[in-house]
């Protein structure tokens, strides 16, 4: 019923060990970690019924020695995106020094998949490449921008309108498309069952 309207599913994934997930919080109550069963069922089903599979995986201090090429040549997502952890004022201060990794971890990360390349479209994004290159929309209808390490709102986009709320944060265009951005998403998609 949903197939109609949805033509991707994004899942975050960021680590297979079920140590790294209880300590940055992938469990199930705070308590039951995620593990590989529950990350393979999951893209069992999203394949079977013929989305498109995108993975999303923060790359921080619990996870960036380990590897995922073996569960990523089962997933065969269409799009890996591999982020470097952002710190956020206001957001992850109280957490994120025990998670934060330099840009050369981070590369030693990407490095160690790199070769999955041709199986996977990779897209890694350091916390430069990521800060002030999306466009982000929050629950209250506003976009809003984190190139200063914290989160700058604009006014209600449904008060001023999108052109007048968008010009109110720091949205670099050029910085989205050079991070690969600009992307065919129809291009990976298959029509199979309704979910």
């Amino acid at each position: 019923m949903n197939r109609n309207k949805l033509d991707w599913i994004a899942i975050s994934i960021d680590s297979l060990n079920v140590v790294s997930n209880l300590i940055t919080g992938r469990a199930i109550a705070g308590s039951r970690p995620l593990q590989l069963d529950y990350y393979k069922s999951l893209v069992d089903r999203v394949k079977h019924f013929g989305y498109g599979l995108k993975i999303n995986t923060v790359v921080n201090r619990n996870n960036f020695n380990e590897s995922m090429n073996e569960f990523i040549r089962y997933a065969r997502p269409k799009r890996w995106k591999i982020l470097q952890v952002l710190p956020m004022v206001g957001q992850n201060d109280n957490k994120i020094d025990d998670l934060k990794i330099s840009e050369s971890e981070f590369q030693l990360f990407t490095d160690n998949h790199c070769y999955l390349q041709g199986i996977t479209n990779i897209v890694p994004e350091t916390n430069s490449q990521i800060k002030g290159s999306y466009a982000m929309v929050d629950p209250a209808g506003r976009f809003f921008d984190n190139t200063t390490g914290t989160h700058n709102y604009s006014r209600k986009i449904l008060e001023v309108g999108v052109l007048t709320a968008i010009n109110e944060v720091n949205y670099d265009l050029s910085k989205f498309i050079s991070r690969g951005g600009q992307y065919d998403w129809t291009r990976a998609t298959e029509k199979k069952g309704s979910l």
